[in-house]
């Protein structure tokens, strides 16, 4: 019963678990270890080679290079950008010039189309049927800046004709010129060969005229005249106005 007591104590008495310390040695070789890593790891980082000054000039370039291409790609794209709107307000304006000049064309096209319609409404018949010299749309336009005179006109013959009329144009231009009125006959001893050649007529039915005559410096247009002449007898004549 003894015994049986004692081995109970025994078996429910907590167990004892005796450890050695771990020896010195070993903690002062980590350390050393340690340590030596570290001066080793010095060393290797003193003694890695610095790098020259040509590498770092190399490197340099290589990074200018680098950023100038950068640059000339950005300066290309900018470039194309501006090409493309130039290009654009180029064919804009073209097409705005091309649009001007069919405007300029038309408006002339209108004016000759309206001539043509005066001229063949004066080679119409008259109205009283009579036979004879007539002077058709005689129309003057005076240009003070240029001191000359334009004028235009159709001269028609009607009736039985049997020979062609030949004969000349007279102009008669009332001018007024340093406070006086003076007539001018055109043509006269000073007018050109070529403007004298002009008033020369020479048709069976009709015959359109257009000319510019010089006219003094500073004169003022008043009145103008147009006369058919055959020989030294008028045969037609009307009067216009600038």
């Amino acid at each position: 019963m003894f015994r049986l007591s004692r081995r109970w104590r025994a078996r429910a008495a907590p167990t004892l678990i005796i450890r050695r310390p771990r020896s010195w040695s070993i903690r002062v070789g980590a350390i050393l270890l340690a340590l030596l890593a570290g001066v080793a790891l010095g060393a290797w980082w003193a003694t890695r080679p610095a790098p020259s000054a040509g590498d770092v000039e190399a490197q340099g370039a290589a990074r200018s290079e680098q950023a100038r291409r950068l640059e000339a790609a950005e300066l290309n794209r900018l470039q194309a950008i501006a090409n493309a709107a130039d290009s654009q307000v180029k064919v804009e304006r073209s097409a705005a010039e091309r649009l001007a000049r069919q405007v300029r064309e038309l408006e002339i096209d209108n004016a000759r189309l309206r001539s043509d319609l005066t001229y063949l409404e004066s080679v119409l018949p008259a109205a009283d049927g009579q036979a004879g010299m007539a002077v058709r749309g005689f129309r003057v336009e005076f240009d003070a800046a240029q001191s000359q005179l334009s004028f235009r006109a159709l001269i028609t013959q009607g009736g039985r004709l049997e020979r062609d009329f030949d004969g000349s144009l007279q102009l008669q231009v009332q001018l007024q010129a340093s406070g006086r009125t003076t007539t001018l006959i055109v043509p006269d001893q000073g007018t050109s060969p070529v403007l004298r050649e002009m008033f020369k007529l020479h048709f069976r039915r009709a015959h359109r005229v257009q000319a510019v005559v010089p006219l003094p410096a500073g004169a003022i247009v008043r009145s103008v005249q147009l006369r058919v002449l055959e020989g030294s007898a008028v045969r037609a004549q009307q009067t216009a106005m600038p």
